[in-house]
């Protein structure tokens, strides 16, 4: 894998005059030997970004590299400026975590062509340039979740469960997480029935709507997941402001918001740590040794640990 990950890479930078890739430009605005790499990630206001750009700014600044950070907000056509920008730049390297596939896999090409290597962030974008995928199994760690929440359930409550889901289903890791729960939970409790399945985008105060809006429709909803902490969060504070101490609050990402509320023994019970100190120094790393000519030292898959974070062991986890 080395191997080709050594040559498709040289490809990108060493190919003048081909339908994808072009030989990069001389750089302007750069001191010499300065290597300079760019960060987008989906969201400034998501903790868990802001974790991961905290440790890539640390491990950039220990390496003497230049790190540019901008965020596209899920929106494809700011993610599409950040990238002409980087290009115009002429960065060493480029980290994304994307907007929208059909966006980033035309700024992908648009990368190649200018030399620049790429690393796509959680996501794999098919039949598209990038040299390295750095991501987690957003389906396996929330189907470990939803076992350990059904588990729970069994154990902590009486009658039936009634799942309600918050999703985010135009990326696939959305929907793998979403599908991943389900299935988890459905090992112990075939028959689980999912009462309402919403887009609350990934954000607080969609989650805390819709959910004010499910137990009204659906009282006696007492399960719910939520593809991320923020939305799930939402829907914890929904839930304990209508007196429904009872129900299970699952999340994703293993933020610290998340862990603090797991500690406080309310409804948010679980969500699934995905170390985003790991993501950061990875980011930084693989780019640097691109950048560098260092590409034995970077490999195409790197997975991320999730690891399903409960009362059981969140103090483990501080």
């Amino acid at each position: 894998m080395k191997k080709i990950l050594i040559f498709f890479c040289l490809l990108v930078i060493a190919l003048p005059g081909s339908f994808l890739f072009a030989e990069k430009e001389e750089r302007v605005e750069k001191a010499e030997g300065e290597v300079v790499i760019g960060l987008i990630v989906e969201a400034f206001g998501n903790e868990w970004f802001q974790e991961l750009i905290t440790r890539a700014k640390e491990v950039a600044n220990q390496k003497g590299v230049t790190l540019l950070i901008d965020s596209s907000e899920w929106d494809a056509a700011k993610e599409t400026q950040i990238f002409d920008d980087y290009i115009q730049r002429k960065v060493d390297g480029i980290a994304v975590a994307l907007a929208q596939e059909a966006a980033t896999r035309a700024n992908l090409y648009k990368a190649a062509k200018a030399g620049i290597p790429v690393i796509t962030l959680i996501l794999e974008i098919r039949s598209a340039p990038q040299c390295t995928v750095i991501k987690h199994d957003n389906y396996g760690g929330s189907y470990n979740e939803g076992v350990w929440a059904a588990q729970y359930f069994k154990k902590n409550r009486k009658g039936e469960p009634k799942l309600a889901v918050l999703d985010f289903p135009i990326y696939q890791s959305c929907i793998d997480r979403a599908a991943g729960f389900i299935d988890g939970f459905r090992t112990v409790y075939p028959n689980a029935r999912v009462v309402s399945q919403q887009n609350a985008e990934g954000v607080m105060d969609k989650g805390m709507t819709i959910t004010e809006n499910v137990i009204q429709a659906n009282p006696d909803v007492n399960v719910v997941f939520g593809i991320n902490d923020p939305c799930a969060l939402g829907a914890a504070s929904a839930l304990e402001a209508a007196g429904m101490k009872n129900a299970i609050v699952c999340g994703f990402d293993g933020s610290g918001d998340s862990k603090k509320a797991i500690k406080e023994g309310g409804v948010f019970k679980a969500s699934v740590l995905v170390d985003p100190v790991d993501y950061g120094e990875r980011i930084v790393n693989s780019l640097v040794n691109m950048a560098t000519g260092k590409y034995e030292e970077v490999t195409f898959w790197q997975y991320v640990e999730d690891i399903v974070l409960s009362p059981e062991n969140i103090n483990q986890y501080d």
